[in-house]
C-alpha cells in the first residue's frame, strides 16, 4: 500500500509542476496542511516515571500492598541464573579468619529492600558473637537454626566473632555468598562444599594454586528488529576463589536483555561483567538488544518520523519515546497520510524523510 500511496501522491504532484518539471514548493507545503487536515496527530511523548511509594496519592495507599502482593521482591536485581527470582540480598566477600579457641569473620553486603533477613556464617555449636553492621552494634535473631540479622536497604559491612572450646569440625556460610578467604591459622582452608559447609579441619594444601584466567569470547548476531546480540564468554580459572571484571561484555550501544551464568554475576551500566570467579570451567551467556534504527537516524540529522503503528514494531515506538528530544513522531493515522505527508515534507524542505507503516 505505501507503494501505491507513493505513486499516486508523485502522479498529483507532477501534475502540477512547473514548466521545467519542478513541483512548485507552495503546493508540497498544501499537501502537508491536508494530510494534517485528514487526521494525522503527533504522538504524545510522555513516559511514566518511577513512583515511589511516599508519591502515591493517600486514597490508594491502601491498596499498595494487595498490588504488590507476591512481588514484593521486584524492586530488586535479578538473580544471575534466573531472571524471574529476584535476589534483595547480594553476599559479595566473606573474610573468616579461624583458630583453636575461636576466630572472627567479616562480610561484606548489599541489601537492596528494608527489613531484610541476612544470614550470617555460624551454626549452633558455633554462634557469633558480638556482631557489628557498619561499626554499630546490633541484635540477632535466628533462621532456621542459622544466626541473621535484619537490617534496612544500603551496604553494610558486618563483623563479629567465634569462641569455642574445641575447633567445630565446619561451620555453615551464608547461601550466595559469592568471595570466600577463608584461613586456619593463617592457611587457607578451600572452598566450601555444595552445601555451604566450610571444613575447618582439613588440610589446606602444601602449596597455593596460581591463579590464572583464560577467556574466549563469542559473538552471535540475530538479524531482527531490533537487533540482538548474544555475547558468550567459555571461562577457565584456577587459583582461589575472587571477583574478576570482564570489560565489553556488552557492547556500546545495546540494551541488555539477560545474563545465564552458573557464577554469580552482575552487568554493570557501562557494559562491564563481575563475575564471582572460583576454579573450574564456566560458560555465561550475556544478551543485549541494539538501541535500533532511532540512533542511525538521529545520526543523520533526521528530526521527523511519519509512522503508523503496529504491534510487531513496538521496539522501535518504545525507543522512539525514549528519544522525543531529537526526533519527533507523527501519528499518520492510515499509509497514505503517512506517505503524502512524508513526500510533501521532503519536497518542501529538501529534507530526507523517513515514513514508516504497520504492513
Amino acid at each position: 500500500m505505501d507503494r501505491i500511496a507513493m505513486a499516486d501522491a508523485r502522479q498529483i504532484l507532477l501534475s502540477q509542476a512547473d514548466p521545467g518539471g519542478q513541483p512548485r514548493r507552495w503546493f508540497a507545503a498544501v499537501l502537508v496542511g491536508a494530510a494534517l487536515w485528514m487526521g494525522a496527530m503527533p504522538l504524545p511523548q510522555l513516559r511514566a516515571a518511577e513512583l515511589r511509594e511516599s508519591e502515591v496519592p493517600q486514597p490508594l495507599r491502601s491498596w499498595v500492598p494487595w498490588v504488590l502482593q507476591d512481588h514484593e521482591t521486584i524492586a530488586c536485581p535479578a538473580a544471575y541464573n534466573d531472571g524471574d527470582r529476584h535476589e534483595c540480598v547480594w553476599p559479595a566477600r566473606l573474610t573468616l579468619a579461624v583458630g583453636a579457641q575461636g576466630g572472627r569473620f567479616s562480610l561484606d553486603v548489599e541489601i537492596f529492600r528494608s527489613d531484610e533477613l541476612v544470614v550470617l556464617p555460624g551454626q549452633p555449636e558455633a554462634w557469633p558473637r558480638g556482631v557489628r553492621a557498619n561499626g554499630r552494634a546490633v541484635p540477632m535473631t535466628e533462621s532456621g537454626g542459622r544466626p541473621a540479622l535484619r537490617l534496612p536497604a544500603g551496604h553494610f559491612v558486618i563483623e563479629g566473632e567465634f569462641a569455642w572450646r574445641e575447633l567445630p569440625q565446619g561451620i555453615a556460610l551464608p547461601p550466595n555468598t559469592g568471595l570466600v578467604d577463608a584461613r586456619r591459622d593463617g592457611k587457607p582452608l578451600g572452598w566450601p562444599d555444595a552445601g555451604g559447609q566450610l571444613w575447618l579441619r582439613e588440610a589446606a594444601g602444601a602449596a597455593a594454586e596460581a591463579e590464572t584466567l583464560s577467556v574466549r569470547v563469542y559473538r552471535r548476531i540475530d538479524d531482527e528488529i531490533p537487533v540482538r546480540l548474544t555475547t558468550r564468554l567459555e571461562l577457565t580459572a584456577s587459583g582461589r576463589p575472587r571477583e574478576a571484571r570482564l570489560s565489553a561484555a556488552l557492547l556500546p550501544g545495546f540494551v541488555a536483555l539477560g545474563v545465564v551464568s552458573p557464577l554469580p554475576a552482575r552487568l554493570q551500566p557501562d557494559g562491564t561483567l563481575r563475575v564471582q570467579l572460583r576454579a573450574g570451567t564456566w560458560t555465561i551467556d550475556v544478551a543485549g538488544r541494539s538501541r535500533g534504527p532511532v540512533a542511525a537516524l538521529a545520526a543523520h540529522g533526521l528530526d521527523t518520523i511519519y509512522a503508523l503503528p503496529g504491534v510487531h514494531n513496538d521496539p522501535l515506538f518504545d525507543a522512539l519515546f525514549k528519544a522525543a528530544d531529537r526526533i519527533r513522531t507523527v501519528h499518520t493515522r492510515h499509509e497514505q497520510g503517512a506517505s503524502y505527508m512524508a513526500l510533501g515534507a521532503a519536497l518542501a524542505t529538501g529534507n530526507t524523510v523517513v515514513m514508516k507503516l504497520a504492513q
